[in-house]
């Protein structure tokens, strides 16, 4: 039923191009903007907006689209799991994906080695799909590693991080905790994909739960994360055959060369309409909040912590920004008394910076279409990468 109501309001809207607000031709006037490379749409009893079934750069409103996937897929509870071994003389840390693997990681890593009465070693080997503080690369995960584990020498850089993190660790009162001295002596640092044959130990690191990674993802717009997720969910192949197996869909609505936005994604404001009705519905059944998983503007910090910052908007949507060279994207829900309403604003335009004014001036407008603002109860929570964690040693 979802796919045949989606495909419909893809079909029907194609004949409706004229805008029914001529708030919206007075912006593209007013920024001299081309009004055929415009588009945006809004569903109210029916789909309405303009140009909401012509081809547009989502740019980083990809990530709703690889949100929704992921939440499908994987389950907002998922956790990515960097596996530990260790024999006498040598520790083999075993990559997942997991992209937030960070300071914070190791710091709690090496406590954890530290506990079973272990501060020094011969040899620590990693394997693939181990990522480090947002890199890729192997020869800057595996320097800066290095840096990190060997902590007699320590720089004063990472000493302040390992305050730092200590300092929030206390300040959120979280189970994981880290000894206010690590100690870590090793000879050699390599990637190897060999596992160790014998291992004294068995160790377990469980990132926080995906649904976490997401909103973090969605705040700060963090393409590194995107992009991996995109690539550990079967990439640009199976993004397609999900799109066609959801949504009916196929290359002439939406293909996605990234996860992060970057390129030259292609979908449509009514698809983009369609993904966030099914991305509600899913988050719903999950037992969470539109807000749980995608930016708060002017409460969360990230792209949006300057827009929408006063009343009566401020917590009355949840939305995801796109910036492009020639690209500037505002997508999400407005809370009104009936609910959460998607709504999608494409603006083509090298200038991105009158796009966003338009934006913020247009959204009061699509308010007006729907009801008065309803903010809801939202408070910003710090986060670290360690919230929610799990650690688990077995001998």
């Amino acid at each position: 039923m979802l796919k045949f109501l989606i495909i419909v309001a893809i079909v029907c809207s194609s004949a409706a191009t004229a805008s029914p607000y001529p708030h919206w031709e007075k912006l593209i006037k007013e920024y001299k903007f081309d009004s055929s490379a415009q588009s945006f749409c809004l569903t109210d009893e029916n789909t309405v907006g303009q140009n909401q079934a012509k081809k547009i750069r989502p740019a980083s409103v990809t990530k709703l689209y690889v949100t929704y996937w992921a939440l499908k897929k994987l389950g907002p509870n998922f956790r990515f799991k960097t596996k530990l071994t260790l024999s006498k003389n040598r520790l083999h840390i075993e990559g997942s994906g997991d992209t937030f693997f960070t300071t914070e990681s190791i710091f709690y890593l090496i406590s954890k080695i530290n506990q079973i009465g272990i501060n020094s070693l011969e040899k620590i080997t990693l394997s693939k799909q181990l990522f480090f503080n947002w890199k890729q690369d192997r020869t800057k995960v595996s320097a800066s590693l290095t840096k990190y584990l060997d902590t007699k020498n320590w720089s004063q850089t990472i000493k302040t991080d390992f305050e730092n993190v200590r300092t929030q660790l206390e300040e959120l009162q979280l189970p994981q905790t880290i000894p206010s001295t690590l100690e870590l002596a090793f000879s050699e640092l390599s990637w190897d994909e060999t596992p160790i044959a014998n291992p004294i130990w068995h160790g377990s690191f469980e990132s926080s739960p995906l649904k976490n990674h997401l909103k973090q993802m969605n705040i700060y717009s963090n393409n590194f994360m995107a992009q991996k997720l995109f690539d550990y969910l079967g990439g640009e192949e199976e993004f397609a055959y999900f799109m066609e197996e959801e949504f009916g869909t196929d290359q002439r609505i939406i293909h996605f060369y990234t996860g992060s936005g970057l390129g030259e994604n292609y979908t449509t404001c009514n698809l983009t309409l369609g993904l966030l009705k099914a991305l509600d519905q899913l988050i719903f059944q999950d037992g969470l909040n539109l807000e749980d998983i995608i930016s708060v503007p002017g409460t969360d910090l990230g792209t949006l912590r300057n827009r929408f910052k006063g009343p009566p908007y401020n917590k009355a949507l949840v939305a995801k920004t796109g910036t492009l060279r020639h690209t500037s994207a505002l997508a999400g829900y407005l809370f009104t008394p009936i609910g959460a309403t998607p709504f999608g604003i494409f603006n083509h335009s090298y200038n991105t910076t009158g796009a966003r004014e338009l934006q913020n001036k247009f959204v009061p407008t699509l308010f007006k279409k729907i009801g008065s603002p309803e903010p809801f109860n939202y408070e910003r929570q710090t986060y670290i990468p360690l919230v929610d964690t799990l650690f688990n040693w077995i001998k």
